[in-house]
């Protein structure tokens, strides 16, 4: 979540980010994007290596969403199709040009939507972007709209999100960036991913485990910032698994607007 102009994340040469540009304007998401050959081979090279990953490293609720979800590293995607898998979670991916307002975006998750970019990173960002993208996207958040219990976390923040003052929405913003993004939690004793930024992210799924790990707390991560342009240096985890996790969570987004 970031309020920066899309354009001023990068540098990249004019010819992606015409390219980049023409997909950020299909807002119609029956309308499917004709990706080229070599935006196909960026989402082959990256999600190929990201799912034997997952094996290891992602927590047990997203690899059975993963299963559910019909995706695999041979092609994009089109938002047409993944809504479809959807409808029996009634979550809707809608497609945006880039980033928006905080607010926005999380009461959209209360109203069962998540805006989403249609474009895909640079071949030469291959382990890591800073840049929400459709990799992002699919691989962190959509596939995990398959697991119903996700579906219920999300909406929580959501719900939050439209009854929330400034002060509390701050709060918001920085629990849902170290858990919905960036959560971990703990599978027979071992750290799991659950947050779409390491889901999505070669480099920091495969490093997550060598930063400094802090035990969630929910007044600590309310002091906390977070840098949306640079791999992290330290990161929350919780000592449960996933489910018992989001419980968590769930209570603590309604301490947030009710304190």
């Amino acid at each position: 979540m970031s309020e920066k102009p899309i354009d001023s994340l990068y540098s990249f040469k004019e010819s992606y980010l015409k390219r980049r540009n023409e997909i950020a304007v299909l807002l119609d998401e029956s309308i499917d994007v004709n990706y080229l050959k070599e935006e196909e081979d960026v989402w082959t090279q990256v999600t190929s290596t990201l799912i034997p990953l997952y094996e290891k490293k992602a927590c047990f609720e997203y690899l059975t969403a993963l299963k559910k979800s019909k995706i695999s590293s041979v092609k994009i995607p089109q938002f047409s199709f993944i809504n479809k898998n959807l409808e029996k979670n009634y979550f809707k991916l809608i497609p945006v040009s880039g980033l928006i307002e905080s607010r926005n975006f999380l009461i959209g998750l209360r109203d069962s939507k998540i805006y989403c970019t249609r474009f895909i990173r640079h071949k030469d960002s291959l382990d890591y972007t800073s840049e929400p993208d459709i990799i992002h996207e699919i691989m962190g958040h959509a596939i995990f709209f398959n697991s119903p219990l996700y579906c219920i976390l999300n909406r929580a923040f959501g719900e939050a999100a439209s009854k929330a003052d400034e002060d509390q929405m701050k709060t918001l913003e920085r629990i849902y960036w170290y858990t919905i993004e960036f959560g971990i939690c703990t599978e027979n004793n071992q750290k799991k991913a659950f947050g779409a930024g390491l889901l999505s992210s070669i480099q920091e799924l495969c490093n997550f485990e060598n930063l400094e790990l802090i035990p969630y707390d929910l007044e600590t991560i309310a002091r906390d910032g977070f840098d949306t342009m640079n791999p992290h240096t330290k990161l929350y985890y919780f000592d449960k698994n996933f489910e018992e996790s989001a419980k968590i969570i769930v209570e603590d987004i309604m301490k947030i607007i009710s304190g």
